[in-house]
């Protein structure tokens, strides 16, 4: 249920300095407008109802419908800055090697809320380099090698998926700055 947020989302995808070739939204159950607000874009944008699955199954899903080389994920609450593409493919072209191409990522609080709520959330002022799902540019291939998101977690999916990828020798890159 995302109504709210998605198209915010989905137009910081539309942005993109590189526009992608397609955008997949994959609606996982909701009972809002959430998926009447993804259709209303059009193409480049796909949207795919599915019963409420959970996260690692929708994420799944969309991959398994996607057509180009390179993955990249958002979810309907989060924002990328224009540039993130361009910046991680001319990382991956400069490199060569990396399979999957990390940024920085700031957390920030939704505006709507009220100053009294707003205050009782803790959001971190600096950039994080840390693994994030939403700044992930990420080979087809890697998960053919490294296999999907654990669907019986319902629960830090992503990050047993790292750990996978990290086993399995896939070569990863970070850029310092916030996509």
């Amino acid at each position: 249920n995302a109504e709210r947020y998605l198209a915010a989302a989905i137009e910081s995808v539309l942005a993109q300095t590189v526009r992608p070739a397609e955008i997949v939204v994959v609606d996982d159950g909701s009972t809002d407008r959430t998926a009447k607000i993804a259709e209303q874009f059009g193409p480049p944008v796909i949207c795919l109802r599915r019963p409420h699955s959970g996260i690692a199954a929708t994420r799944n899903f969309g991959i398994s419908v996607a057509r180009g080389n390179w993955l990249a994920f958002l979810d309907a609450d989060d924002l990328w800055t224009r540039e993130k593409l361009e910046r991680q493919l001319a990382a991956a072209k400069s490199d060569g090697a990396s399979e999957i191409i990390f940024g920085g990522v700031r957390q920030f609080v939704s505006p709507e809320l009220s100053r009294e709520d707003q205050l009782k959330l803790f959001v971190p002022s600096e950039t994080s380099a840390a693994p994030h799902v939403g700044t992930m540019l990420v080979r087809r291939a890697v998960f053919e090698r490294v296999g999907l998101f654990d669907e019986t977690l319902k629960v830090a999916e992503f990050i047993e998926w790292v750990a996978r990828a990290q086993d399995a020798g896939v070569r990863m890159a970070t850029l310092s700055e916030m996509v």
